[in-house]
């Protein structure tokens, strides 16, 4: 069964490391944080082709000019800097084609955006050098990119992952967190960086930490599964994807049957294995 995975949480807490266990046939990694699968320590594998999309230099070759009159990036005015954008286009164009020779290599079971924060950066930005482009004056580009920078990045990504739920391929997004702003001020709460629809489109959600020195993850979304909103919070410790596939298979079992699901992994699996 494929599924389409977000894996999230603060730096070094094993999100890379989860995303290539377990391995199924060949995996295509898509590394834009640069150093990204390096930290996973695993040594090369002749298993994982690494293909890398790392992001163009933008602020450090382009000291970007000041404006006051632009919308922003959070469309409400006042002061922004605005960068020529270079690189980034061209960095989309690549994406995509890996994308589509991903989904069409019968070969390979799992594709892996390392991370999907830097996927909807480059998205955002190469939307921007493709505006720049249009011979648009300054105050044009500014009032059309207010709904483009948002507009086309939310279709090319509802794209990816539409192909991949075609050729029937798992997705992994990697995700970085950041802390949640309303109204100017921040909650306290830490939120997945990048897309804000993956949500919406991912099967799994699932946040990584270190709990007691054990790297641990808990269940956001478990989509597919019978009361899958019941497993939301649940955790599994030292997880890889067939462990966790095994964990939501065995509560899926339990809910089906009108059973409560138990407090930990290893009593779900025991019941599950007894019905």
């Amino acid at each position: 069964m494929s599924r389409i995975w977000q894996i999230t949480g603060r730096n070094f807490t094993g999100k890379s490391t989860l995303a290539i266990s377990d391995l199924l046939g060949k995996c295509a990694y898509a590394e834009l944080d640069a150093g990204s699968f390096e930290r996973t320590a695993t040594g090369e594998n002749p298993d994982i082709t690494i293909t890398e999309f790392y992001p163009p230099l933008t602020a450090l070759e382009d000291i970007g000019v000041v404006r006051t009159d632009s919308a922003g990036k959070s469309g409400g005015g006042g002061i922004s800097i605005v960068h020529t954008y270079k690189g980034w286009q061209e960095n989309m164009v690549g994406i995509n084609a890996w994308v589509l020779a991903t989904c069409a290599d019968d070969a390979i079971s799992r594709g892996i955006f390392d991370t999907a924060s830097l996927l909807w950066d480059t998205m955002q930005n190469a939307t921007r050098q493709r505006a720049q482009a249009s011979g648009l004056n300054a105050d044009q580009l500014a009032d059309r990119l207010k709904t483009l920078e948002f507009q086309e990045p939310n279709a090319q990504f509802y794209g990816i992952v539409s192909a991949f739920k075609r050729a029937k391929k798992d997705l992994i997004l990697i995700n970085h967190e950041k802390e949640e702003w309303k109204q100017n001020q921040p909650t306290g709460k830490m939120i997945p960086d990048g897309w804000r629809k993956a949500e919406d489109s991912v099967d799994v959600h699932l946040r990584m930490s270190i709990e007691a020195g054990v790297i641990t993850a808990e269940i956001k979304k478990a989509g597919g599964i019978w009361k899958g909103p019941q497993l939301i919070g649940k955790k599994i410790a030292e997880p890889t994807l067939n462990k966790v596939s095994d964990y939501l298979a065995a509560a899926d079992k339990l809910l089906r049957a009108e059973i409560g699901l138990p407090d930990t992994e290893e009593e779900t699996l025991e019941m599950a294995g007894a019905i």
